[in-house]
């Protein structure tokens, strides 16, 4: 039987190469990874997994050219947004940001909403439907324009990284879906919507749940496994890391989530790890009316959601 290469790290192995943007070394985000191994030894070459505490993550990581070749114009293509699927893409994504949403307090007057990671602006969309004052910021310039398009000066072309509200301690809800598993250093990225947030506001979180029932059956083969999600959370890793950022955790459940047909299969037909998966749903999706891959929609378990808030008081992390 193959055995995973075990590698043993020190704390200050966590470090990372500014310069490179990738990580110095295998290492455990959570708890400064001391036991580290190939979870997929024969089948994945950089996924690694914490002995101790469960988090997988990408190692080395993808050098930002790697990833800027991901995240091109046609990134949201790959998910179902094109001219024959743009009106159904977008009415997924809006029931899944209503979804979301239900976890939020309910809007006052001038009540704000930063949605982190917008893409296509439709969370915007959805916030500013039901009260809130609203904006985004999204690093692909495509999706920047297409947002702008449908609602004027509504996305801002930025990254976490850069962002710096215009007043500090500016929004009461804080949005991040999807997001934590491609930034490099999640801790940091944390501590910059917990700055974002006024003391007692609210951070709605989504994520791939590694530990999930379709990720420990799919093994090496589970579709939410490739180059651009750098870390995969569980439950327990998501919670600890969010409360050593400084949030407060209010409630880390599974997520439920709408899913049209069409989209799941534009996801499997490029699907990275599985040729068979691909065959499979490239011959349903040829088969298949448009309108009918259109109208079928899904609710199924996906991922993690993360309800935290920033602590009351002066508190700065």
């Amino acid at each position: 039987r193959e055995s995973a290469r075990i590698t043993r790290v020190g704390a200050a192995s966590r470090r990372f190469d500014r310069e490179a943007r990738v990580c110095g070394d295998a290492c455990c985000l959570i708890c400064d990874a001391t036991n580290c191994e190939l979870a997929f030894p024969r089948r994945l070459s950089w996924l690694w997994r914490c002995r101790d505490c469960g988090l997988r993550f990408a190692w080395p990581q993808p050098t930002d050219c790697e990833l800027a070749e991901v995240y091109g114009d046609d990134y949201f293509a790959t998910f179902g947004f094109d001219a024959a699927g743009a009106e159904a893409y977008r009415s997924m994504k809006r029931a899944q940001a209503a979804d979301l949403l239900a976890f939020a307090p309910a809007p006052v007057d001038g009540a704000t909403l930063l949605d982190v990671g917008a893409g296509l602006g439709d969370l915007v969309w959805v916030a500013r439907q039901h009260g809130w004052d609203a904006m985004g910021i999204e690093m692909n310039p495509f999706a920047v324009a297409t947002a702008n398009n449908l609602m004027p000066e509504s996305v801002i072309e930025s990254t976490w990284e850069a962002f710096e509200p215009a007043t500090r301690e500016r929004f009461d809800v804080v949005t991040c879906t999807d997001v934590i598993e491609h930034v490099r250093d999640p801790e940091a990225a944390l501590g910059k919507l917990l700055a974002c947030l006024r003391p007692g506001g609210c951070l709605l979180l989504t994520t791939p749940d590694v530990s999930c029932r379709r990720a420990r059956w799919m093994g090496a083969a589970w579709y939410h496994y490739h180059r651009d999600h750098l870390w995969y959370f569980q439950r327990s890793t998501l919670v600890s890391v969010a409360r050593r950022t400084g949030f407060e955790v209010e409630m880390c459940r599974p997520a439920s989530k709408q899913f049209q047909l069409a989209y799941v299969l534009s996801v499997l037909s490029s699907y990275p790890n599985q040729g068979s998966v691909r065959w499979i749903s490239r011959a349903i999706g040829r088969c298949l009316p448009a309108d009918w891959k259109g109208r079928l929609n899904l609710r199924v378990t996906e991922g993690l959601l993360l309800v935290a808030r920033r602590p009351m008081g002066d508190y700065h992390p």
